[in-house]
């Protein structure tokens, strides 16, 4: 139950403390110099929010498809394999979710309007909150971005200033809520500075806070135990990428003052955060769920070699040795929303990004608990227990370990423990408690179903530890009541998963978990049928009275076999039995029942099983009999099932004999399930007579276990890739499959076919053999020779299949897919197009009714040719004679040579390492897909960089700045394959090479970058040399997409010229932006000239043509302020208005004026003017004349920088004036007034001057 009354305390002490610690914290800043804000790289930054246990600051540091596809969250989804179509649209959920970031979210943003409430009331808007807001709920306008909990209907979000405080006011009515910041610690590169600071104590190697229960890790713990249906989702941390400088190189100590100290050497021993102990704070929390980041799997996970741990995530364990993180998830190369505008995007790295990938995917799980259990949530350490109860492996060793936590999140294996606990009962979900003197032990007897493997997890929300501020480094245990799980058989008691402290690198153990407040068992091998028991106890008294604890156990649910044997032991027995890897020979003497289910054999689906069963007498006798063998594949506990009986025998002889055959077991059996092989032998002479269950005369029974294994061959169509779904219009669109080896041995060679559906007609069949190999348990994605058209606002079904002949389980061999091609875009029906006066060479575009997510781009006629200029407000320089422009959205092409020989004939392969090809791009595009030339087989990492070619070294060796790193497997496309010279010399040209298509989707960001090559397994690729050079870079349109050079002959600081010869690997590739290009003509605009402005010189006052928009210039220096139409001169010299055109964007220059300041103002006035007093010491100004002609009187007062401060107008005026002007209250100086009758205008200088 949740405690409101604790909460509302806790909540008020946090508040005390926080504004404490953070007024206290700002005090110090100003005393101590102590930075606000520190920026660290790739939009890193620390804030300055509190002062920690030793009186140094505290800096809290803010560290979607793949991630999806990684943690199988896509299977959740409406079309996902799991059927639920679960999206986070469910009512109840409104106003569970939360999140604490470093800003205010933008809620605007089309990923996220209307559901993003700021509940505290934040404005300054934040990228990094915005992308993790992104990662959790955005809608999937972009699909590529589309959030975990993409229809969630509300995300309630706070900055993170009085996070504790706010945690628990909010946390009763709370079920998840996403943390992606943590407390700086360690090696910091401060990028304002750019230096290296390290945040620990002076004297120590180590940073304290790595691991460390300090007091607002406490108060994580306490408003968990007090709210235990809602449960806080924290980011590990990124301080394993942080590693400090190199030693004896300077850095800047940080005092525990907080004082940034004077420059020293480091020295050897000062630690570089690089492998365990770094996760600091926060993320040590017992309560919490950590996550740290890994590669993403965009073929979903298959092996724990799959999860590939990023250089940066940190690492457990925590000072105590508590298993941390608890999870891993996708958090490198994540596209999401960031906060620059409505439309924006960008791709970020960090424990930060894998966080809300988990946060998103487990309000998912909710969604279905709730809808099953009448809105009634998961307790927050059930939804925790299933979470690491259904992770996949990571790691070289079975069992968890401090890198990867417990494994990688598993969604879809989560939600069916949830949807089996509803139906067949071989997954049970538990939420008790222990009780002092009452409920010290609980047990549960079990019958193991088969089903998987038999695991029990449990996990307590542990009351909150005591902060130890005096032994910084102190390892005794945090945990407070300690609670012990096991799994009994007889007289055998299987024990939890454990890890060793102080050798962090050794492989998980079994034994008494002392530490955490989860553990986990897990049995290596189990007997179906057989009875288990899963017992719950606690060490010592339990504080409080009680503890509250979840249980989630799997691989139940079954029942005890039926019994089977002789009532006589005389007569026929088994003497031995060869089937699926047991060999088994039975001891001597007469039998009846044997039981050998510690014996396990393997079976894969398809699989045509020998056996050999030998067979004697124990008295003699010489009846005949018969053998039959029975195998329960649906694991329902019964041998009686239509398939059960797998093999019977004819009557055989008595005496010594035996019998061998075959059967092949069903294809849809389940690799990792076990069950149970019964062996009948029974005297008689009639086969009918032998049954499964029972007692008869003579004979014996034998039990096996039956573990189902992988079957060799067995491969399926896993996804399609390419064309994603919605996608744009293509007249050239491939199909790119990910083809899964779900068997266990290499397959190489086998057909695929895709037949494109439009409705019931075939629209396309594009068939391919896939030419190289594929590993036991790989993925691959192979794009299908061919292509077809897609038609704007089309449904299309694509059915795939993969043909291996001898394919053991061939109800996965298909697959169908579908995918719409959005409707057709259309261009906005005007523009404008200015040129920006007289004989320019400049013109301004822009679109009318721009949609600002689009990308624009024009040009100077009405079909083909290269686009000379981009985006919905923009410049060019490029005029058509007919000053006749075009536009259109959306852009899409093949940029580069078509094939190898475009260019020339020279070039040969090389397993590059380092290499890189430069290209510059107008607006963010994506490289779809581009023709290789491969002569061996391996993968490819591109990395799109920012080379800084300053840091190339004589080796070739240099630094960069990575955004994004994609990895491709080639298959040699060479008809002679050749593997690379150990030289590194190249291999020559194969002139019959015609390369192949591969698909790429890799995302590159505007401006000028870089790709890296990096061969990582021996893959060679081709290159031209010798372009000849009449084949000039850039290859492409500036304005869109060109390839720009390469990195050939680039020495530090200096591209070169040797480059123009070479071009490297992308041919023929397909760019297209993130918007789908509009079809149906162009629009055109015809451009008109901005009239320039002209201004005129009346006695000292100089006169701008243009209202509004003008810059004054003297001597082509800018007049500060000086931005009126009118401008009183008080220097002689050259003048000019530069006047900007709101309207068009022009910027226009007027005419020239040498103005010669002279002492005495010859200006023409009105009959009769007079002006006093001047200077006036009163600020009143009278003024007398006389005109003869009606019309309108107006009089203007201007101060010195043409700003306009007192305006009188009298119509139709005639005769005598006299009046006054009134500048009372203006400052002392000098003032201009304009007088205007009809056509007539005086100008005439004031002095004010009050006494």
């Amino acid at each position: 139950m949740t405690n409101k009354t604790a909460l509302n305390r806790a909540s008020t002490l946090a508040r005390q403390e926080e504004d404490r610690s953070y007024n206290l914290a700002i005090r110090l800043a100003a005393q101590k110099r102590w930075p606000l804000i520190i920026h660290g790289r790739q939009g890193k930054y620390a804030v300055l929010s509190g002062v920690d246990e030793a009186g140094g600051p505290i800096y809290k540091v803010v560290d979607n498809l793949s991630s999806a596809q990684t943690v199988s969250t896509t299977a959740l989804w409406p079309g996902g394999s799991t059927g639920l179509s679960l999206s986070g649209n469910a009512t109840n959920l409104k106003g569970r979710l939360a999140i604490w970031d470093g800003g205010a979210v933008r809620g605007t943003h089309v990923e996220l309007a209307g559901r993003v409430i700021q509940k505290d009331g934040a404005t300054t808007l934040d990228d990094h909150a915005t992308h993790t807001s992104g990662t959790m709920i955005a809608t999937g306008v972009n699909p590529q971005a589309k959030g975990m909990s993409f229809q969630a209907p509300e995300l309630d979000a706070y900055d993170f200033n009085n996070d504790v405080s706010e945690m628990a006011t909010a946390a009763p009515n709370l079920y998840l809520s996403n943390h992606s910041y943590g407390t700086i610690a360690g090696w910091y590169l401060n990028t304002d500075n750019n230096h290296w600071e390290w945040y620990g104590n002076s004297g120590d190697t180590v940073d304290y806070k790595f691991g460390y229960y300090d007091f607002y890790t406490m108060m994580r713990d306490s408003i968990a135990y007090n709210a235990p249906d809602y449960l806080m989702v924290q980011a590990a941390s990124n301080n394993r990428g942080e590693t400090g400088p190199a030693v004896d190189s300077n850095y800047y100590p940080v005092n525990s003052n907080g004082v940034e100290e004077s420059p020293v050497a480091r020295p050897a021993n000062l630690s570089s955060n690089a492998y365990f102990h770094t996760i600091p704070t926060y993320g040590n929390a017992k309560d919490v769920l950590t996550v740290g980041a890994v590669e993403p799997i965009p073929g979903g996970y298959n092996s724990a070699s799959d999860v590939v741990m990023t250089y940066f995530s940190s690492w457990g364990p925590t000072t105590d040795g508590r298993i941390k993180p608890d999870i891993v998830a996708d958090g490198d190369g994540v596209l999401s929303s960031i906060s620059t505008s409505d439309y924006a995007y960008d791709t970020y790295a960090g424990t930060s990004m894998a966080t809300p990938n988990v946060t998103g995917s487990l309000l998912l799980l909710q969604q279905y608990y709730t809808q099953n259990h009448h809105d009634t949530a998961m307790r927050s350490a059930t939804l925790k227990a299933l979470a690491i109860h259904t992770a996949d492996q990571a790691g070289t060793s079975p069992g968890p370990n401090y890198i990867y936590g417990w494994g990688l999140l598993d969604t879809k294996t989560a939600v069916g423990v949830i949807k089996s606990s509803l139906t067949d009962g071989s997954q049970q979900i538990l939420e008790s408690s222990l009780v002092n003197g009452t409920t010290d032990t609980l047990r549960i007897p079990v019958v193991a179903s088969g089903k998987g493997t038999l695991k029990a997890t449990i996990v307590w929300t542990d009351p909150p530890g005591t902060v130890n501020s005096t032994n910084l480094f102190s390892t005794t245990p945090i945990l407070v009541n300690d609670l012990d799980l096991r799994i009994i058989k007889g007289s055998t008691t299987y024990l939890p998963w454990v890890l060793t402290p102080s050798s962090p690198a050794t492989a998980a153990t079994k034994g008494d978990n002392k530490l955490d407040n989860v553990e986990k068992v897990e049995l290596d091998s189990v007997v179906p049928g057989a009875t288990y028991t899963i017992q719950v106890t606690h060490k010592g008294t339990l504080a409080r009275g009680q503890q509250a604890f979840s249980l989630v156990y799997s691989g139940v649910g079954g029942s005890a076999y039926c019994t089977s044997a002789p009532t006589s032991s005389t007569g026929t027995r088994i003497d031995s039995v060869s089937l699926g890897g047991v060999h088994n020979k039975n001891a001597a003497g007469c039998t009846t029942y044997s039981d050998f289910t510690s014996l396990q054999a393997n079976v894969s689906g398809a699989q045509t099983v020998p056996f050999y069963v030998g067979l004697s007498s124990c008295d003699a006798s010489a009846n005949s009999r018969v053998v039959k063998i029975y195998i329960d594949y649906n694991n329902d506990n019964t041998f009686t099932d239509g398939g059960d009986l797998v093999a019977t025998s004819p009557v055989l002889a008595g005496g010594t004999t035996s019998w061998t055959g075959s059967f092949t077991t069903p294809a849809t059996l389940t690799a990792g399930g076990t069950t149970r092989m019964r062996i009948v032998t029974e005297e008689v002479t009639d086969t009918s007579l032998v049954k499964p269950c029972g007692s008869y005369s003579n004979g014996e029974t034998q039990d096996y276990s039956v573990l189902f294994v992988k079957p060799a061959k067995d491969l399926s169509i896993y996804n399609m890739v390419d064309p994603l779904n919605p996608a744009c219009a293509d007249s050239t669109q491939i199909v790119t499959l990910t083809i899964h080896n779900n068997g266990t041995a290499t397959q190489a060679g086998f057909p695929v076919t895709a037949t494109v559906m439009n409705g019931n007609t075939v629209v396309a069949t594009l068939t391919g053999t896939y030419p190289d190999t594929i590993g036991a348990g790989a993925n691959i994605a192979y794009a299908l020779p061919g292509n077809f058209n897609s038609i704007p606002g089309t449904t299309y079904s694509i059915k795939a299949s993969v043909n291996l002949t001898g394919d053991q389980n061939t109800a996965n061999d298909t697959a169908t897919f579908s995918f719409t091609v959005s409707p057709a875009a259309t261009n906005p029906s005007t523009g404008t197009a200015t040129i920006c006066g007289t004989g320019a060479s400049t013109a301004n575009l822009k679109v009318n009714g721009a949609d600002s997510s689009n990308s624009y781009f024009w040009y100077t006629t009405a079909t083909g040719g290269s686009p000379i200029a981009s985006g919905y407000n923009t410049t060019t320089t490029t005029i058509p004679s007919n000053n006749t422009f075009y536009f259109s959205s959306g852009g899409s092409g093949s940029f580069g040579p078509a094939t190898k020989t475009t260019l020339d004939t020279a070039g040969g392969y090389n397993a590059f390492y380092g290499n890189w090809v430069s290209y510059h791009a107008a607006v963010p595009v994506t490289l779809e897909s581009a023709r290789f030339y491969t002569k061996y087989h391996g993968t490819i990492a591109f990395v799109v960089a920012d080379v800084d070619q300053s840091t190339i070294t004589s080796s070739g060796a240099f630094s960069y700045l990575p955004y994004t790193t994609t990895t491709v497997h080639v298959y040699a496309t060479a008809p002679h394959t050749e593997k690379p010279h150990s030289d590194g010399s190249t291999q020559t040209d194969d002139p019959s090479d015609t390369g192949a298509v591969f698909y790429l989707n890799i995302p590159l960001p505007a401006g000028d970058h870089d790709i890296i090559i990096e061969s990582l397994d021996s893959a060679t690729i081709f290159r031209n040399t010798g372009v000849p050079s009449t084949n000039t870079y850039p290859f492409g349109s500036t304005n869109l997409f060109a390839w720009t050079g390469n990195s050939a002959g680039v020495t530090a600081g200096s591209l070169g010229t040797l480059y123009k010869s070479y071009f490297y690997f992308f041919y023929d590739a397909k760019i297209k932006t993130t918007d789908c290009s509009a079809t149906g003509a162009r629009t055109q605009v015809t451009a008109v000239t901005a009239p320039n402005p002209v201004i005129t010189e009346n006695g000292d006052s100089l006169i701008s043509s243009a209202a509004s928009g003008n810059q004054w210039f003297l001597g082509g220096v800018i007049l500060s302020g000086a931005t009126n139409p009118i401008y009183i001169a008080s220097k002689s010299g050259v003048y000019d208005d530069e006047v900007t055109d709101s309207a068009t964007g022009c910027v226009l220059t007027s005419n020239s004026i040498n103005y010669v300041l002279t002492a005495v103002d010859t200006v023409s006035a009105p009959q009769g003017l007079k002006i006093y007093p001047d200077p006036t010491p009163t600020g009143l100004v009278n003024v007398t004349f006389t005109v003869t002609n009606s019309a309108d009187l107006t009089f203007e007062v201007y101060n010195v920088l043409g700003e306009l401060v007192s305006k009188q107008v009298y119509p139709s005026y005639i005769g005598a004036y006299s009046g006054q002007i009134n500048l009372k209250g203006y400052a002392d100086g000098v003032y201009i007034l304009k007088i205007t009758h009809g056509d007539n205008v005086t100008i005439r200088k004031i002095l004010l001057q009050q006494q």
